[in-house]
């Protein structure tokens, strides 16, 4: 089943009130907003140096992985839930992800290490040993799917899945 992502252009009913109705309305929406006095939410999102969250000061806590993959950051999510009693996550991905197809860009990805000091074997090796399992596929899919393992390991929490898209630094939401 093909997902699809409708444009945030104001702030769903139902995030009335919530971390996910001030995200929109500082990102989406140019709202200028008082930061925080604690972080509200955790924002899970790619670190591909094209998204840039228009957020307020101290409002999130900011985890950054390829493809926004929560994969070995499970810690990191949990001490922000705890510590500072966080009740929402917001996981984002984007548009043009290198990670959608990373398999597809090995060759790429070994000439790239090889011009920088790697030996081709050992830029292969890397490439094939971890490319397959970082892949992230169609990346409003990728989105849903790790909101959905979020929401079974958080229960009681607000999580969304959201695209950012590269194209006009806009979020949308993931249906």
């Amino acid at each position: 089943m093909k997902n699809s992502s409708v444009p945030l252009t104001d702030v769903p009913a139902e995030w009335g009130g919530t971390p996910m109705e001030t995200l929109v309305r500082a990102h989406n929406l140019g709202e200028t907003l008082d930061p925080p006095h604690s972080p509200q939410m955790v924002i899970a999102t790619c670190m591909d140096f094209r998204i840039q969250m228009r957020i307020p000061a101290g409002f999130a806590f900011v985890i950054r992985t390829a493809g926004a993959n929560i994969a070995g950051a499970e810690l990191d999510i949990a001490v922000a839930v705890a510590a500072r009693n966080i009740r929402s996550i917001a996981v984002v991905t984007h548009t043009d992800c290198a990670m959608a197809d990373v398999t597809a860009k090995r060759d790429v990805l070994v000439e790239g290490l090889a011009s920088v000091g790697w030996s081709h074997d050992d830029a292969t090796g890397l490439v094939d040993r971890h490319a397959g399992a970082r892949e992230i596929g169609d990346e409003a899919a990728f989105a849903v799917r790790q909101a959905e393992q979020l929401r079974a390991q958080y229960p009681t929490l607000q999580v969304e899945p959201l695209l950012y898209h590269i194209e006009d630094g806009r979020l949308s939401r993931v249906m």
